[in-house]
């Protein structure tokens, strides 16, 4: 039995590394994360056109009515790219969430601007609502820097509203992943009723399958960014010469390189897998999506870590675009759970 992508599938993953092979190029991503705002209009315009922004989205909204196998397809070129562009939150956590809140009319007129890139969405909580009023700090909150509106979720309930809103202030973070920026939002007493509360309470049950469809799309763009380091390491193998011969000819850079691959290979499998059993709800997905998370971050760092030490010194510089992918698997391992919480995670599942 084949397990991959399929013709259809194949061709929109090559059309969106013919994208971003205009788009986001390594020039044009340094240009961009050296920006103040580090957001990439031209970049957003495209995937919009592409209908990548809104794979999620029903046909019926304006979307691609497609699945989360597309949507991890676009989320490892964008990896692999370094693109300044977080797909997670605009395409994956918040349209779900706007399809689970929203009534009919509600997502009509939501999904439609999202799938279209007029709206880019931001999810934050740890936000407190009462008294009418929104009051709180929502910390690392991923995507502000892009976003045109905040969806805040409080308990299952969800609300929209402009990112100027009166009382809501952004402070932009400094990570260590300058192609993606983070945020600090502050609520100073927004009123309730100057948001848009979507209709439904969203449940406990579909609240974790949102978080489930962002940690099997954080995987694979960690899996992407792994495999463009791989790719630079051994080009870069084949080129420097130390003591008269090519670095790619010792058997401990070989060796590295192919503990690498290795590594990495059986991942693919892993991502493909979980977001095939996303899309048909699989009974297993409660653990397979934690694990898939889980196993990224740990043979992520150890693939990108590799990668770095084939360059030798050279390795940990500004110049060296090897710093690109390893700081993007460093921030991705941080998201949706740390290794040990998404195991013991999984394992809860399994003996649920």
């Amino acid at each position: 039995m084949e397990f991959g992508p399929s013709k259809a599938q194949r061709l929109l993953r090559d059309a969106t590394v013919d994208l971003l092979k205009q788009s986001a190029s390594v020039e044009r991503v340094r240009e961009i994360m050296e920006t103040e705002t580090a957001v990439d209009d031209e970049l957003k315009a495209a995937l919009a056109d592409q209908g990548a922004l809104g794979l999620l989205v029903s046909e019926r909204y304006g979307g691609s009515g497609l699945g989360l196998f597309e949507t991890v397809l676009v989320a490892q070129e964008l990896g692999r790219n370094a693109a300044p562009f977080d797909l997670t939150t605009a395409s994956v956590i918040a349209p779900l969430l706007i399809e689970a809140a929203g009534d009919h009319a509600q997502r009509e007129q939501w999904l439609n601007k999202v799938a279209s890139g007029e709206e880019i969405v931001a999810v934050v909580r740890g936000v407190k609502e009462g008294g009418g009023r929104f009051i709180g700090v929502s910390s690392y909150a991923a995507g502000v820097n892009q976003a045109t509106s905040l969806l805040v979720e409080v308990g299952g309930r969800c609300w929209l509203l402009p990112v100027a809103t009166q009382g809501v202030t952004v402070e932009q973070l400094n990570t260590i992943d300058e192609t993606r920026r983070w945020s600090e939002v502050t609520f100073d007493g927004v009123a309730v009723s100057d948001c848009e509360r979507l209709t439904n309470r969203v449940s406990s049950q579909e609240l974790s399958r949102v978080a489930q469809a962002g940690q099997i799309a954080t995987a694979a763009d960690s899996l992407g960014a792994c495999y463009r380091g791989i790719e630079v390491a051994v080009e870069y193998a084949k080129g420097r010469e130390q003591f008269g011969r090519i670095i790619g000819s010792f058997q401990a850079v070989k060796h590295l390189c192919a503990e690498m691959i290795a590594d990495v290979d059986p991942l693919q499998s892993l991502v493909w897998y979980a977001a095939y059993a996303w899309d048909e709800r699989q009974d297993d997905i409660h653990h397979v999506a934690p694990l898939c998370k889980a196993h990224s971050a740990e043979i992520g760092y150890d693939c990108v870590t590799k990668a770095t030490q084939v360059f030798g010194g050279v390795g940990f510089t500004w110049e060296c675009d090897m710093h690109l992918y390893f700081k993007r698997v460093q921030v991705d391992r941080q998201l949706f759970g740390r290794p040990e919480e998404l195991r013991e995670q999984a394992a809860m599942a399994q003996s649920a």
